[in-house]
């Protein structure tokens, strides 16, 4: 393999690197928005590591034509340390008040649309309390009837 493929491969798995980071730092905002069940974070961890993964094998066989060599894994690790000490806090922190703004207005959102569906269901309890009233009302006029009524038989009910 010729120096310029090997540097140009050793660049390409840095943005490798860098890119598998990025998808770290995208599962720590998530977290850190929302909370989550140790049960959940370990399958989170997982699909992380089966993406990264994915990742790594995809590019290997796309760039490298499937062969292995130890600088791509050295220079995915040099990606990963080059994106953490330099843009991870700040692409951690937009994306945390950006997630926490879009969680704001969906639940906004959802509320108005719940609006009509909690006042179908006031209507409903209304008419449904106002029916067992009316038949509360009957049921105590026809014991009435049936106290006053000397053959013990309503009339109307």
């Amino acid at each position: 393999m010729i120096a310029v493929d090997q540097a140009k491969i050793f660049l390409i798995f840095i943005i490798v690197g860098i890119l598998i980071s990025f998808i770290f730092d995208m599962f720590r905002i998530v977290r850190k928005v929302y909370k989550f069940t140790d049960i959940m974070i370990y399958i989170q961890d997982i699909l992380f590591w089966i993406l990264a993964g994915l990742i790594l094998l995809f590019s290997i066989f796309k760039f490298n034509s499937g062969s292995i060599r130890l600088y791509l894994f050295f220079s995915v690790f040099i990606g990963a340390i080059l994106y953490t000490c330099s843009i991870s806090s700040i692409i951690t922190n937009i994306g945390t008040g950006v997630l926490k703004v879009l969680n704001t207005i969906l639940n906004y959102i959802i509320k108005i649309l719940f609006i009509p569906i909690k006042v179908v269901h006031k209507i409903i309890c209304k008419l449904k309390n106002k029916k067992f009233i009316s038949n509360n009302n009957k049921i105590k006029s026809a014991k009435h009837n049936i106290v006053s009524n000397k053959a013990g038989f309503c009339r109307k009910m």
